[in-house]
């Protein structure tokens, strides 16, 4: 069968080298014997035995970066993206065009932009460093999420459990939490027809409305038993029906606006979460910070059934909670199946509120294993108690928020080794001097480490040699390499120490993204709770804080009133000046009518009747009372459409 691109094997001549140097040095083998059972040429062998060439070396152009300079790059890669800042083939590939671009180095790509061709090699020459991963989704307030927070949280916990005396209870730790489920199944990869030219897409029929959903909350503990289920369904309740018929037995059922966990909610969960603990008291809850879940009625109703609420460290629940790490998913993924076949078994027929219990109890009984429930508490480390499940790695992401100053991570450099002498016994075959050019440990699946030493012979002709160094005595100072062992040469050495260097411009770019120092933000009142909600200081604190509450409320409604009646006041002499103004109107009209013709003056200037005989200005009469004005002391925006017509009757400004 001829090679193809899957099935075709290729080892870099690199490992071909190391393999023949291995068979001459064990098995005393000759440059030609070793070379052809290696697959190699002896001119090729003998170049890279005889010091003269490099064994990493390779024909063709040289590479636009070095071996350094590419491992410094790929582990650049691994840091961001352990980060949570990942970069994607293209914005890598933009990134070396950036660093080309800058340095002006000479390349062969295209504009100076690497195609694929060279991002292929590139990952294939670092295979053993990076490869490409699929990011999960984290928000910012997960992110900041640090290894003192953790490691002091367990510490309390670690405390609590002994001053509770639940150390060795497993069966009196519990964890609940809620999940939503989906009325609608989820497209995924099915059997179909091949694909020809101007063929549709092949449909998936959900069934139900892929927006609604209902709320389930959970209840399991440490030795792998889990309660009824609570569920929590939008109102208005079901008339005439019961939505628990054909559900588990013992579930329990809660009406709310939205169909969402609510405090009046969670406190009859407590109610059943007390019916299903058992008799021995106390026991431990372990719940999220919602605030659905923090409210004081709920506390103190807890405390006095002997029940300790404790709450997870904020912001963690996706590496903490065991419910999130190990139950849901599988349980989803049994739910998403039961709705497929479902649908497909009864097409039309919806799973809603009356048959939602009845499916949760099929996917319930699919899915339930005793050792998937007490797995989940162990990789979280809630019990038994273990911090160091959760990894560093995990918590990266915030080294980019954290506001304290950090040592940046170099990308690993080669470390060398103060150069020794070693000779060999005086009686020996050969008098030689062995001088350990530098120690690399071999990060492939091998029997023994090998390592490769400059062999300076008498007559002045530098060979390597093969030493064998036991795995008891392989110190820790041994260095990793990502491609494997090097082999040096006195006559490479030099050459090597300048590839070892990285050049400015790569030195400028690889740096890591630090958020700036902002603003310190004021603690809530979750912030400031104890983890154990249960305890009297807890429940003291949520005292207070209603009580702020409610002063605040009336501090906030005496200043409204007080607003409220300022505004009244104003508005009250508002009118009160407005009928003052309307009564001395009305007065002046009366006094006006009350004159006598020889007394008449005009509305406007004053000016009376007999003074203006002399003038001959032309009168009008307001038709509202007896009162004259000047018709060229009218307003001018006044309505003066009446005195063109005798019959119309005309108004003056006054009266209007």
């Amino acid at each position: 069968m001829p090679p193809t691109r899957n099935n075709r094997k290729s080892t870099r001549p690199v490992e071909k080298v190391k393999a023949a140097l291995h068979l001459i040095d064990l098995k005393h083998l000759s440059i030609r014997k070793a070379a052809k059972e290696s697959g190699l040429s002896y001119v090729f062998l003998h170049r890279r035995l005889s010091g003269n060439t490099r064994i990493d070396s390779r024909s063709g152009p040289d590479p636009v970066f070095n071996s350094f300079e590419e491992t410094a790059m790929s582990e650049w890669l691994c840091e961001m993206e352990r980060r949570g800042m990942g970069l994607k083939p293209k914005e890598f590939l933009q990134f070396v065009h950036n660093i080309v671009k800058k340095e002006k180095r000479k390349n062969p790509f295209t504009n100076g932009h690497p195609g694929h061709k060279w991002y292929y090699s590139f990952m294939a020459r670092n295979c053993n460093t990076v490869r490409i991963r699929t990011e999960v989704p984290l928000e910012a307030c997960r992110s900041k999420l640090t290894r003192e927070q953790v490691d002091n949280w367990y510490c309390r916990y670690r405390d609590f459990i002994i001053e509770k005396g639940l150390l060795e209870s497993p069966s009196r730790i519990w964890n609940a939490d809620e999940t939503g489920f989906c009325m609608g199944s989820t497209p995924g990869k099915v059997i179909g027809p091949i694909k020809e030219k101007g063929s549709y897409h092949i449909p998936h029929v959900t069934g139900g409305s892929s927006k609604e959903r209902l709320t389930a909350l959970f209840c399991a503990s440490a030795d792998g038993r889990m309660m009824p289920p609570f569920l929590v369904y939008p109102a208005p309740k079901p008339q005439g029906c019961n939505p628990l018929t054909g559900g588990l037995n013992g579930s329990a059922i809660e009406y709310t606006k939205k169909g969402w966990m609510t405090a009046d909610a969670f406190l009859k969960f407590i109610n059943h979460f007390d019916k299903h603990a058992g008799p021995e008291r106390p026991v431990l809850l372990l719940i999220d910070s919602v605030s659905s879940h923090v409210d004081m009625s709920v506390f103190q109703s807890a405390a006095e059934k002997g029940i300790e609420i404790y709450r997870l460290l904020p912001n963690a629940t996706h590496l903490m909670q065991p419910l999130d790490r190990g139950v849901f998913g599988p349980l989803k993924l049994k739910w998403h199946q039961v709705v497929r076949k479902h649908y497909r078994e009864h097409p039309g027929a919806k799973i809603g509120k009356l048959n939602f219990s009845e499916k949760l109890k099929e996917v319930y009984y699919e899915f339930y294993k005793p050792l998937t429930v007490i797995n989940s508490f162990k990789v979280t480390g809630i019990y038994p108690i273990d911090s160091t499940k959760i990894g560093d790695d995990e918590l990266k992401p915030a080294v980019v928020l954290d506001q304290k100053e950090m040592q940046p991570q170099s990308p690993p450099a080669t470390e060398d080794y103060e150069d020794t002498m070693l000779t060999e016994d005086e009686n020996s075959e050969s008098d030689i001097t062995i001088k350990p050019i530098e120690k690399i440990m071999h990060d492939s699946p091998r029997k023994y480490p090998i390592d490769v030493n400059v062999v300076i012979c008498k007559d002045g002709v530098n060979r390597q040699k093969l030493v064998d160094y036991d795995d008891n005595d392989r110190s820790d100072d041994v260095m990793l390499s990502s491609y494997g062992a090097s082999f040096f040469t006195e006559s490479t050495l030099k050459c090597y120490d300048q590839d070892k260097k990285n050049s400015p411009a790569i030195t400028d770019f690889l740096i890591y993204p630090k958020a700036q120092a902002g603003k310190p933000k004021l603690k809530s009142l979750l912030q400031t709770l104890p983890d154990n909600l249960t305890s009297d200081e807890s429940i003291r604190k949520m005292a207070l804080k209603d009580l702020e509450k409610t002063r605040s409320f009336a501090e906030r409604e005496k200043k409204a009133k007080q607003v409220y009646v300022k505004n009244c006041e104003k508005q009250l002499k508002k009118q009160q000046v407005q009928q003052k103004r309307k009564k001395q109107g009305k007065q002046k009209v009366k006094t006006l009518q009350k004159k006598s013709e020889d007394e008449v003056l005009c509305i406007a200037c004053e000016v009376s009747w007999v003074d203006d005989q002399e003038n001959c200005h032309k009168w009008v009469g307001c038709h509202v009372y007896d009162g004259w004005i000047h018709e060229h002391c009218i307003p001018i925006d006044h309505d003066v459409s009446g005195l063109a017509d005798e019959k119309s009757q005309f108004v003056c400004h006054l009266c209007l």
